[in-house]
């Protein structure tokens, strides 16, 4: 049986010929550099939830598909017909967080740290984890800031009489 890795590899050149992409460009696409993906494919370094997150998008595959590779099932192609976990129709995402960032933010993000990380001279793993936060702060802030305009969640001050 392959390794985890050689199944990964196996699964992104199949899709990317599919696809009609180079290696390049799937890095561009995912939003990592060309060595970090030829460091995933040959198994010395294991995505991160971001990376295979990005994988996904630049494979068309469903979210989870590089994860659910790894421990030995198949990828799903974006838009299959699938069954949601919950139980709910064929082909039904998961509803996305408010605070989790959209694709033209986290391109805009990607581009902004893709910059700092050339200027800087940071290794693979350094920028990742450099996106990895950067992410979080800002879904954070989202959240906290949703959460302080929820009538709900704020407390009634009592009024001096």
């Amino acid at each position: 049986m392959p390794e985890p890795h050689e199944r990964l590899g196996e699964a992104m050149n199949q899709r990317r010929l599919a696809l009609r992409m180079n290696w390049r460009e799937v890095a561009q696409a995912a939003g990592i550099s060309y060595e970090a993906l030829r460091a995933i494919r040959r198994g010395d370094y294991k995505p991160t939830e971001l990376t295979a997150r990005g994988l996904d998008e630049a494979l068309q595959w469903e979210h989870g598909s590089v994860v659910a590779v790894l421990r030995g099932d198949d990828p799903t192609p974006a838009g299959a017909q699938t069954a949601s976990p919950e139980g709910g129709h064929p082909g039904a995402r998961d509803a996305r967080p408010e605070a989790e960032l959209s694709s033209r933010e986290l391109d805009i993000l990607q581009g902004l740290i893709a910059s700092t990380v050339e200027t800087l001279g940071l290794s693979p793993e350094e920028a990742e984890e450099a996106f990895r936060r950067a992410r979080r702060q800002i879904e954070e802030r989202r959240a906290a800031e949703r959460e302080s305009n929820n009538p709900r969640s704020q407390r009634r001050r009592p009024t001096a009489s």
